[in-house]
This record gives C-alpha cells, structure tokens and sequence, in this order.
C-alpha cells in the first residue's frame, strides 16, 4: 500500500508539471507532453482511488478479526483479546521461591509445588468515604497446594485452549520471546489443572498452569469431565498435576510485515478420568514404589473375588497400589514366589519364573526396612477379575531410584502448606 501511495504522488506530480508545462492540449509543439501529462493525471486518480478502497477493505478485515477473537476469548473464559477489564484482572503477586521437590516414582508421582486462587474479602466502605474513592479491596494470599502428579498419561494429547490470548503468559513460561520464524519446543515440562468454579463463562472450567504462568484452559468438554475429580484433589490440599508440551513460534503479520504475532500451541497428557487416581491410599508402613515396567499376570486372583471385587470401580479399570512380599516355598527345593496385597490383603502371585526378577528388589528393599509396593492394574467385574502387576524387573531399575524413596501422598491425609507457586 505504501508503494502505491508514492507512485501516487509520482505520477500527480508528473502529470501537472507535463500539462501545464505544455501549453495545453491544443498547442501545436507541446501537445504531446500536455497530452502525456493529462494521462499521468488520470493514473493518479486511479492509484488513489485503489489506495482508498484497500485502506476501507483493510480496516473492515481488521474490525471483524478483533471482533471474532473478542467473541472467542469470551467463550475460553477469558476476558476480551486486545481489552481486558481493569476490575476482572487480579493483581500479580510476587514471584515464587524455588522449592526443592523430592523425588517421584516414574509412573505416577509427586514433583514441584503450585498454588489455587482464593476469592478477595469483602471490603465495606465507610459512610464518611465516597464509593467513588473507596479503598481497592486487599487481595489475600493464594492458598498453598502441595503437587500430586496424576497417574498414566504418558503423551500429551490433549489440547488446551485459549493460548491465543495468554500468548504473553506463553512467552513468560518458555523463558524468552523467539526470534523470527524460530520454534521453541518444550517437552516433558510440569503443568497443573486447577479447577475455576467461579470462572463467569463456565462453572467448570479448569485452568492450566506452566511454569507459574496461566497460559490457558481444558476445553468446555475435557473440562466437565475431569473438574469433579480435579476438585476433590485440590480439596485435599493438592495441585493434579501432569506432564505438558508447548509449541511456541513468532511470525510475520499480514497486515504489517515489520510487527511480529506470537502462535503458540500447549497440551497435556491426561489419562481416562478414572484411571488418573489410584483405587486406594498407599501404604501405612514404610515403602517405596518400584518403577513402572512392563504389565505380568498375576495368578490365583479367582481364590480372591472377595478382597478383589472391593477394588473394582464402575468403569471395570483402574489401578491399586499394592505390596510384593516373598512368599515361602511350597515343598523343599522348589522355587520362592512373589506375593501381591493390597492393603495387607493377598490377592495373587507371580509365577516362579517372573518372581526371581523381583525377588532382589524386595529383599534390598527389606534390608533398608521398607516395603515394596507397585502398581497394580485392576480390571474385571464382580464375577471375574485380573490383576497384572506393572513394575520394573531388578535389572531395569534406574540408579535414580535408589536415591530416595518413591512414594505418593496419600488423598485423604493432611497436606503440609507451602509458598505460592504461580501468578494469574
């Protein structure tokens, strides 16, 4: 548009001083460049006129682009993009510390710790104070949630929404702002899902929260699904937390090559809802969870239907953390095997040949005065149920598991308070 605009002016020019400058259209020698003169005049109403119906039809696509992502923000629950509201936008409280998170079992686990909004208190104002110059209500600190990372999702397939208008909390989470043209992938980073009941647009809406930054929501869908389940979690003093990928890249505006547009993408690894917390609480004695591992069946859960049947949910899957013992022999000479319980009860056991890739596990773990717990995936009815055992053999255990401890918090025990993790 601007090239047209100084051919514009270019040809203007050219076409009055031509014109006038030959004596006009009647002149016998200067009528071919009076005449030449009057075409570079007519050229430059037309360049004119092409400059004015691009600008009307630039600023008309302009006006519906905001217009539809204004209408779309609203829907993803957030305020309008390009003018959000002054009284709906919370105050940005200081940044977190960073904080030293224990180590966590492979397949489900506990890592870093993020926080949950809670409402301002009320202020009333004094009859001496004009409403008009009110004290802004003091907003309370967050309430702190320990993390408690939610079992399966091993992918992150599922999409968030709304990055388009938190392209600058996108920007906060990665680090840095890229150049152009350049992608920035992060993979394998913590996420939270954070339930939002009083979200204005949607009572069950659940907010996604990476590296202390909001940067979008669970779709409408995803989140009446998985809000009730989320919630009970963050009842009990906890952030569900998941593993995320985000997708970041700066490119050219179309309407202006010199302005540069964040495009981001963000998802998560969410399992089926009611395989993403275990059927029962971990155990009460010492113990440490072995890494997740290949799936082996256990044998005899059919002389267990009544402990088993306790275990089964409404959907006929899930998953139980359980305790591998050494049970003894059965003759002299014959081969120990491995036990699987579930809350002190026995409900299976592993065949001989599968037993001696655990066995040492279990007796290290004995030397140290702990358990062995696993996970357990429970699947079946009331009248028939299987359970496969899902955890590393001995030689398959990484060495950064032996440093500490895996364990999980329990669901219904009380949860020790710490900072705040994240800003709105």
């Amino acid at each position: 548009m601007d090239k047209l605009r100084l051919w514009g002016w270019i040809t203007l020019g050219a076409g009055v001083v031509l014109f006038l400058g030959g004596g006009g259209i009647g002149g016998v020698e200067g009528g071919g460049v009076s005449a030449f003169g009057l075409l570079c005049l007519i050229a430059a109403i037309v360049l004119w006129v092409i400059v004015a119906m691009r600008a009307a039809k630039s600023g008309s696509v302009m006006r519906s682009s905001r217009n539809a992502a204004d209408q779309r923000s609203a829907m993803l629950y957030g305020e309008p993009y390009g003018a959000p509201s002054v009284s709906s936008v919370p105050p940005v409280p200081s940044a977190a510390p960073a904080l030293v998170v224990p180590s966590v079992p492979s397949a489900p686990a506990s890592p870093p710790q993020p926080v949950v909004a809670a409402p301002p208190q009320p202020v009333v104002a004094t009859p001496s104070v004009p409403p008009a110059t009110a004290p802004t209500p003091k907003r309370d600190a967050k309430p702190a949630l320990k993390p408690y990372r939610l079992l399966g999702g091993k992918y992150p397939s599922t999409e968030v929404e709304g990055e388009f208008a938190r392209t600058d909390a996108i920007v906060k989470a990665v680090g840095r702002r890229p150049t152009r043209d350049e992608e920035i992938i992060l993979e394998d980073v913590s996420a939270y899902l954070i339930p939002e009941p009083t979200n204005r647009y949607d009572a069950n809406a659940v907010m996604v929260v990476l590296n202390n930054q909001h940067v979008g929501y669970l779709s409408r869908d995803d989140a009446a699904i998985y809000q009730p389940i989320l919630t009970s979690i963050v009842d009990a003093g906890f952030a569900p937390e998941v593993k995320a990928r985000i997708w970041i890249v700066a490119r050219e505006q179309w309407e202006d090559r010199r302005k540069l547009k964040i495009h981001a993408n963000v998802r998560v690894a969410l399992d089926a809802p009611h395989l993403i917390v275990p059927l029962n609480e971990p155990p009460a004695a010492p113990h440490s969870i072995l890494p997740a591992g290949r799936a082996l069946q256990l044998t005899g859960e059919e002389n267990h239907l009544d402990v088993l049947t306790d275990y089964v949910n409404h959907e006929g899957d899930g998953y139980a953390l359980g305790t591998l013992t050494i049970a003894p022999a059965a003759r002299a000479g014959a081969k120990a095997s491995v036990e699987a319980s579930i809350d002190g009860h026995v409900i299976g056991k592993l065949t001989a040949a599968s037993s001696e890739h655990f066995i040492p596990t279990i007796r290290h773990l004995a030397m140290q005065g702990m358990a062995a717990a696993a996970w357990l995936r429970v699947k079946g009815s009331q009248i028939s149920v299987q359970v496969t055992v899902q955890a590393a053999k001995a030689h398959e255990i990484p060495e950064t598991w032996f440093e500490a401890p895996q364990t999980i918090p329990s669901l219904h025990g009380e949860a020790t308070q710490s900072e705040p993790m994240w800003n709105d």
